[in-house]
C-alpha cells in the first residue's frame, strides 16, 4: 500500500491553451456576443471543419461531449 499522495500534474501550456480557445468559443456563443462571434462559434462547435474534435483530442477531452455540453449551456445554437 503506497502512502504518497495523488497530486494532479500541473495543465501543460498546450493544454491551457486549448482550453482557452475552447472557453473563448462557449463565450462567443453569448447572446450578446457580436454576429460574426456567434456565426463562427456555432461552426466550430458543429466541428464542420474538424477543429472541434482535433482541439479536444489536444486536451484530451471527448469531443461529443464538448458538442453537448455546449448544445446543454446555449440550446438555440448562440
Amino acid at each position: 500500500m503506497s502512502l504518497a499522495i495523488d497530486i494532479p500534474r500541473p495543465l501543460s501550456a498546450e493544454r491551457r491553451l486549448v482550453l482557452a480557445v475552447l472557453q473563448r468559443s462557449l463565450l462567443d456563443l453569448q447572446p450578446n456576443a457580436s454576429a460574426l462571434d456567434r456565426h463562427a462559434s456555432v461552426a466550430f462547435f458543429s466541428n464542420a471543419d474538424g477543429w472541434l474534435e482535433d482541439l479536444c483530442d489536444l486536451a484530451g477531452l471527448e469531443y461529443t461531449r464538448v458538442q453537448a455540453l455546449a448544445r446543454c449551456r446555449y440550446p438555440d445554437g448562440g
